[in-house]
């Protein structure tokens, strides 16, 4: 219900363009690549980098109990092909009222990688755009877009520019539970599906090394709702629990539910593992 409430007042906000032009604009949005040339079948990254104003945040995929999920729709030419967005492991933020958000402080970047086609032109220049679109949260939310542009130049030498940027985010994207790298060893229990639309679900974290501040972050779309998490860490272990719903009228369309496992490592810096949660496996 919370969800519903803020998806309208936005959808108000959008639609009332003299009172959206009134309101604070606490988000400033710029479009990076990492080449300023490119060549023929180059593979190279863009990206959009969110500044945000102090006591404010936009959201993750998932953006928790208000607020809606942050866009990036990136634009190419014909022959351009960009992966899906690469998203920071992102904060667990509390807001009066019993609000859990999930989202940004400060800045984020969201990227993609793209590879370029075999067949270019050289000496041509290339637009590369972005639609964007957020929701900024603090004592109220406010929506915000941006449609930004830049190019890029086709030359037989490829110029990399923004090299500590692109570096310093990509520090700060989640690896794969099935990575080598994975901090943990993970045993999932539960099953939903289309016959049986609610089940607790409970995962064990088996930790490598011990970690601090352990949290778990569902990416439920518009079918599933997930609610009563509990998290307890004893030791080297970790036991998450909570109920997955399908909400009426919906039927699973995915075997995995994606969710994130955030946590602080020993250097003192926040981390996070993809985790897939097997849902069904005889989904339709």
């Amino acid at each position: 219900m919370m969800k519903f409430i803020n998806s309208l007042a936005l959808l108000f906000l959008f639609t009332v363009p003299s009172l959206s032009d009134s309101l604070p604009k606490p988000v400033k949005t710029e479009i990076k690549t990492s080449v300023s040339e490119i060549n023929p079948g180059q593979l190279f990254k863009i990206g959009v980098l969110f500044k945000i104003d102090p006591r404010w945040h936009i959201s993750w995929k998932n953006p928790g109990d208000s607020g809606l999920p942050t866009k990036v729709h990136f634009i190419l030419p014909k022959g351009f092909t960009a992966g899906e967005i690469q998203w920071p492991v992102p904060l667990i933020l509390k807001r009066p009222g019993d609000i859990t958000d999930y989202g940004y402080e400060n800045a984020v970047f969201l990227s993609a990688d793209v590879s370029a086609p075999n067949e270019l032109s050289l000496n041509t220049t290339i637009p590369i755009r972005a639609e964007v679109a957020w929701t900024s949260c603090s004592y109220i939310c406010i929506p915000g877009k941006a449609n930004l542009e830049t190019t890029i130049s086709v030359s037989d030498l490829a110029n990399r520019i923004d090299n500590d940027l692109f570096a310093y985010w990509e520090r700060r994207l989640p690896i794969s539970s099935d990575s080598p790298k994975s901090p943990f060893i993970a045993n999932v229990n539960g099953k939903i599906d289309n016959q049986h639309p609610s089940s607790n679900f409970a995962i064990t974290l088996d930790w490598k090394t011990k970690p601090q501040d352990v949290q778990w972050l569902p990416a439920a779309g518009n079918e599933l709702e997930i609610k009563n998490i509990s998290i307890t860490s004893d030791s080297d272990t970790t036991k998450i629990s909570f109920i997955a719903s399908v909400y009426q009228g919906q039927k699973l369309s995915k075997d995995n539910l994606e969710s994130l496992v955030a946590f602080t490592n020993n250097s003192g810096y926040r981390r996070g593992v993809n985790l897939l949660i097997p849902l069904d496996e005889k989904i339709n």
